[in-house]
């Protein structure tokens, strides 16, 4: 004869009815104020996990996560946490959640930094010179991800006195010549 569900369960010490714990999470950070977390399912145990607690630390913040906003790479359960503040320390821990309540917390990831778009630049130098003049300016903070271009609007007063905007340029450099 076979057993019910119930009957199995109850069968089963109480510690031993939850998902065991989460023992490894790789997070990386990908977009803006974005992190992708990866784990592999836990022990299900007695019942299978029905979603994840994720805790971002130092935040407070708690996410449920559904098994169907989870994507499976390689194995392995992804989940993109968003919202972040870029440029601030974040950690992670995972519970996994079935019938009978919540696994323990894993430990958290390492503090990681969200990438942000760059800084201001902070200090611009122009210096005229015969035919133009030259500009050099000190790199911003990048934000996470390596400076590829600077845009350098500019602006050249007319007989009038007002301002007339020529081209915006793009340069990969810290110096340009107008």
């Amino acid at each position: 004869s076979f057993l019910t569900v119930s009957e199995v369960a109850s069968s089963v010490p109480p510690q031993q009815r939850v998902p065991e714990l989460i023992s490894h999470i790789e997070a990386m950070p990908t977009g803006l104020g974005c992190v992708d977390l990866l784990w592999a399912m836990p022990n299900c145990r007695a019942s299978p996990v029905e979603a994840y607690f994720i805790t971002i630390r130092p935040m407070g913040r708690v996410e449920r996560v559904a098994l169907a906003d989870l994507e499976d790479v390689e194995g392995l359960h992804q989940y993109t946490v968003k919202k972040l503040q870029p440029g601030r320390p974040v950690s992670f821990s995972i519970q996994a959640i079935n019938t009978f309540g919540a696994a323990p917390a894993s430990t958290p990831t390492a503090d990681l930094i969200p990438k942000g778009p760059p800084g201001p630049v902070p200090a611009v130098q122009a210096q005229a010179c015969p035919r133009g003049c030259n500009i050099r300016w000190i790199a911003p903070n990048d934000g996470g991800e390596p400076i590829t271009d600077y845009i350098i609007d500019v602006r050249v007063p007319s007989t009038d006195s007002k301002l007339s905007t020529g081209p915006s340029v793009s340069v990969g450099k810290r110096a340009y010549k107008v």
